[in-house]
């Protein structure tokens, strides 16, 4: 489990830097990031872009996406989680369908994969915060962020904050991984030098 959460770890910060652009554009940065705000690093992810198409990128995005959400099930086993031994198949779903239709412009669909991510969300964040016995306080935080941003996806009204609360659930769902390979990996290492 312990490479397996490795690997899914770096996958979800490639997925987060791929995605990154679009976070801005969703809240209203996308145009001046480039200009002013946070020039120097998002210039660097927007060159990536000009190198690969837009196509490629996106084939790396659900890649790296699948791997790092496949990391929750590995958690889910491990902790012995039923919700995110089955959640991360379907968020692994609703994402390439969700980037399938941005790449094709399809946005007349995009309200109803909102709501239907939001929902997901809500779920998502009622089993991470199962794990804060387990794992800590930052489980708990990572869910409840998920579960305000799921609302938020599902009233149409509140998608703005939705939009806000996706870089802070993401980055407390990659510190929450890293905990969990960090406790696996020193757990590990006390039973190889046991043996």
């Amino acid at each position: 489990m312990k490479n397996y959460l490795k690997v899914s770890l770096i996958a979800g910060l490639v997925a987060f830097f791929l995605e990154l652009p679009n976070f801005l554009r969703l809240l209203g940065i996308g145009t001046l990031s480039k200009a002013v705000i946070l020039s120097g690093f998002v210039n660097i992810i927007f060159d990536i872009y000009a190198l690969v198409s837009i196509l490629e990128a996106r084939v790396i995005l659900i890649i790296a996406y699948t791997v790092y959400v496949a990391g929750f099930i590995g958690i889910g086993r491990r902790f012995k989680k039923r919700q995110l031994l089955y959640l991360p198949y379907v968020w692994m779903i609703h994402t390439l369908l969700l980037v399938v239709l941005r790449y094709f412009a399809l946005n007349q669909y995009a309200g109803m994969f909102n709501f239907f991510g939001g929902l997901l969300s809500i779920f998502w964040g009622m089993a991470l915060m199962d794990l804060e016995e387990k794992i800590g306080m930052i489980a708990y935080f990572a869910g409840l962020i998920s579960v305000i941003m799921g609302i938020a996806f599902v009233t149409v009204v509140l998608r703005g904050i939705g939009n806000v609360l996706l870089v802070p659930s993401w980055i407390l769902e990659l510190n929450l991984m890293y905990i969990v390979y960090i406790r696996y990996d020193k757990k590990s290492k006390k039973k190889n030098k046991r043996k």
